[in-house]
């Protein structure tokens, strides 16, 4: 994401998601159908075995481009060479929108959650990018500790506390973490 902010070639929409909303995502992926499955279980493969991912590991980007053929081809080479600079690979674009459409779909998630006791907020900020990863950090971890500390049994029912992130500057990045 740094690199796509260093070199100003930003698609219209870049979203960067951590391993907890990646795996969230899989849990609210449709049912496939037999062949959609097997499907899937050979694209697991590739990713897992021959590409050497770990799902408990893996992040997921999405990307919206606009314009022309032309001009979305472009930035499609640009992003990918970058993603590949990084190990990164292109999920195709199916992954994309599904994976673009679950980020507004958290929103109406925590509204059923709140129908059943569950308790969920988003917090947005921004930071220097030297800053990102420790402030990530830490507020994952105060959210934690709060949440120990106001009795919840952590190990019983550990918090969701995923993060993303969402606007691209030169100097620093606006990030979501969400519990």
């Amino acid at each position: 994401m740094r690199e796509v902010a260093r070199q100003r070639c930003a698609p219209a929409s870049i979203r960067l998601m951590d391993n907890e909303q990646f795996q969230l995502g899989q849990v609210m992926k449709p049912a496939p159908s037999m062949f959609g499955s097997f499907t899937n279980s050979l694209k697991k493969l590739y990713v897992t075995k021959f590409k050497g991912f770990d799902v408990d590991k893996m992040a997921a980007c999405t990307l919206l481009m606009e314009g022309t053929a032309e001009e979305v081809a472009i930035q499609e080479r640009i992003l990918y060479d970058i993603a590949s600079k990084f190990g990164g690979l292109a999920g195709g674009e199916e992954n994309g929108r599904r994976g673009y459409r679950m980020t507004f779909a958290i929103a109406y998630v925590r509204d059923l959650g709140f129908d059943y006791c569950y308790l969920s907020e988003s917090f947005e900020t921004s930071a220097p990018w030297s800053r990102v990863l420790e402030l990530c950090r830490n507020v994952k971890d105060r959210v934690f500790r709060e949440c120990e500390k106001q009795g919840v049994n952590v190990t019983k029912y550990p918090p969701l506390i995923s993060s993303r992130y969402v606007f691209l500057l030169p100097n620093n990045c606006s990030f979501v973490v969400g519990v």
